[in-house]
């Protein structure tokens, strides 16, 4: 038997349950609805926030304290040195000195300042920081990927080593050698082959310490001074957790007419002799024997 056309009883049956399912999902819908507000409601009342309580996470990191500084006295200093790096060997200056066509070593007498030795490097290198590891002194290199070692009786070249990136300063904590390169980050090497062995990043609280220049190892304190380049500030850092736990400002030493001839503060090397450091900056005429201590109110 063939299907018909549907009777109008059909329709009028049809059209019944079809607006009974629509108003059906309509409900529910709704329903739903007032479910979602309802949660989201319940949130919001969940999230209202209480009193603050300060409790230290994983990363609150504690600001530096201020260090005071004592200057002890004033002494002479090559206003022609571009100043890289210092350290103290047997009551001398070893000296580095950065820029194309000038850089070398100086060895020098603190109190006269009088150079009683000195080399020069080929004018392609731009000599930055050095350190000693036994009677060895290494010199690092600018943008050339070269670590020079020479010898401290002598200073004869001893050979040289590669590594990647820029070196600034350097330093020995009597393990390996500390490499800055500008940024926030401390590389360390072996003091022999210069091989790579781990890297540990600066924070100053919870910010990145950029800019780490020269370097000087503080083995009493247990502690890295550091050259801020560009600044007038040397900061302490916590060698085991790379913590800034220390700042020094130590402008104003310069006079405003020898500060207008010479560049940035730039030069760190502890005094065994003395118990003091001394410091200086890239062509100043004046070096300064001085004392961190931590200010106390």
């Amino acid at each position: 038997m063939g299907l018909g056309r549907p009777s109008r009883m059909d329709s009028w049956v049809r059209g019944i349950v079809n607006t009974s399912l629509v108003l059906g999902f309509g409900l529910a819908a709704c329903g739903a609805q007032r479910g979602e507000l309802g949660e989201s409601a319940a949130k919001a009342e969940r999230s209202e926030p209480g009193p603050v309580t300060k409790t230290p996470t994983a990363t609150t990191r504690p600001e530096p304290v201020q260090l005071s500084v004592e200057v002890l006295r004033e002494l002479p200093h090559s206003s022609s040195s571009y100043t890289q790096g210092l350290l103290f060997v047997d009551g001398r200056v070893f000296e580095s000195r950065g820029q194309n066509g000038h850089s070398g070593i100086d060895v020098w007498d603190p109190e006269s300042g009088v150079i009683e030795r000195s080399i020069d490097l080929e004018r392609e290198f731009f000599g930055e920081g050095i350190a000693r590891v036994g009677d060895v002194l290494w010199q690092l290199t600018w943008h050339s990927g070269l670590a020079f070692r020479w010898s401290i009786d002598g200073l004869e070249n001893l050979g040289e080593a590669s590594f990647t990136g820029q070196g600034w300063g350097l330093e020995f904590d009597g393990e390996r050698l500390i490499l800055s390169d500008g940024t926030h980050e401390l590389r360390f090497y072996d003091p022999e082959t210069f091989e790579l062995l781990g890297k540990l990043p600066v924070l100053r609280g919870s910010r990145p310490q950029d800019d780490l220049n020269e370097l000087e190892y503080y083995a009493q304190g247990k502690a890295l001074f550091a050259n801020v380049y560009q600044t007038d500030e040397i900061v302490r850092i916590d060698l085991r957790t790379g913590q800034v736990t220390g700042v020094a400002d130590l402008s104003g030493l310069l006079t405003p007419a020898e500060a207008r001839r010479a560049e940035v503060l730039n030069g760190i090397a502890y005094w065994p002799e003395r118990d003091s450091f001394l410091i200086t900056g890239k062509h100043w005429p004046k070096s300064f024997e001085v004392r961190f201590s931590e200010e106390t109110e």
